[in-house]
């Protein structure tokens, strides 16, 4: 611990004429009521780690069919593809050299879906 003298802030001290501040208005008494007070209060979960074994026919809006890992399920359901029958794959590789590239799933896509 240093020797050095606590400083006191003067509240009638004016911020550097350098930083710039955009003055703003108070919150209002809506603003400070609401809920949750906290970041750690405004977060979700643990959410569960999807399984990688889980796949799931999926149909296109045009009736195209295809297999998709259950994290990406919700990622084709908003793009209005319906989610069909489940299948436990403990080994895609046999599952792909059993049923030939129609067993394949659908590369995820780029803008950040669940990996294959």
């Amino acid at each position: 611990m240093t020797d050095a003298p606590v400083v006191q802030a003067d509240p009638q001290a004016q911020p550097p004429p350098d930083l710039d501040l955009i003055p703003a208005a108070a919150s209002s008494e809506e603003d400070l009521a609401r809920e949750p007070h906290t970041a750690a209060d405004a977060q979700e979960g643990p959410h569960p780690v999807p399984s990688q074994t889980l796949f799931v026919t999926m149909t296109k809006p045009d009736g195209d069919t295809f297999m998709s890992q259950e994290a990406s399920v919700a990622y084709y359901e908003a793009k209005g593809y319906t989610r069909g029958a489940e299948t436990e794959i403990e080994n895609k590789q046999l599952f792909l050299d059993t049923h030939g590239e129609e067993g394949a799933a659908e590369p995820p896509p780029p803008e950040g879906g669940s990996s294959g």
